[in-house]
Parts: structure tokens; C-alpha cells; sequence
């Protein structure tokens, strides 16, 4: 379809095909660093004012009152949770060259 091949050649000129994977743990232990990271790599500058906002704020202001201490899932659902995480990791490893940290899952 010529329509279809005029978007996607545009789409390819503005590089919308790249791809970078931030992981959850990344950001959680070191958000400044990855909002830094994430800016420079989307060609934004940091503006000092907000990046002194994000750290001043880097707890949130929601806290839970309790937490569960009880494991909601089967042995079962966690033999097929680690399968998942083992195959999405291998893949990440063979397209990025970036290591999950399987230790922190379960």
C-alpha cells in the first residue's frame, strides 16, 4: 500500500524504531539518574528547576498503611513467573546486551 510505505519511510526518518529498555529496579534504586539518562538520550534538556522537584519529591507522598506479608501466588504460579522472567531475560540479553536482575523477582 503506498500510503502505508509513506508513513512507515516517515516514521524511519524521525528514528520512532528505536528502542531503550529502562528497567523498573533501574529507576526505583536511581531515579534521578534515569530521568537524567532518558532526557539526554530524547535530546531534552534538563531543566534544573524540575530535576530540584523530582528530587525533593523522589519518596512521593503516597505511603501505604500495611503490607501484605503473605505470598498470593501458587508454587505453581511461581515456577511459571521465573520461566517468563528466564525467557525475558535471555531476550533482552541477546537484543540489548543489558543483564535483568533476576535475583530481585520472588
Amino acid at each position: 500500500n503506498i500510503v502505508t510505505d509513506q508513513v512507515m519511510e516517515e516514521l524511519r526518518s524521525y528514528n520512532v524504531f528505536q528502542v531503550d529498555i529502562m528497567f523498573y529496579e533501574d529507576i526505583k534504586d536511581s531515579p534521578i539518574k534515569s530521568v537524567s539518562n532518558l532526557l539526554i538520550k530524547l535530546g531534552l534538556s534538563l531543566d534544573p528547576v524540575r530535576m530540584g522537584c523530582l528530587e525533593k519529591h523522589i519518596e512521593g507522598v503516597f505511603e501505604r498503611k500495611s503490607h501484605t506479608k503473605v505470598l498470593p501466588f501458587t508454587r505453581d504460579h511461581i515456577d511459571l513467573y521465573r520461566m517468563m522472567i528466564d525467557q525475558a531475560a535471555d531476550k533482552i540479553l541477546n537484543k540489548t546486551g543489558k543483564i535483568l536482575p533476576k535475583d530481585r523477582y520472588f
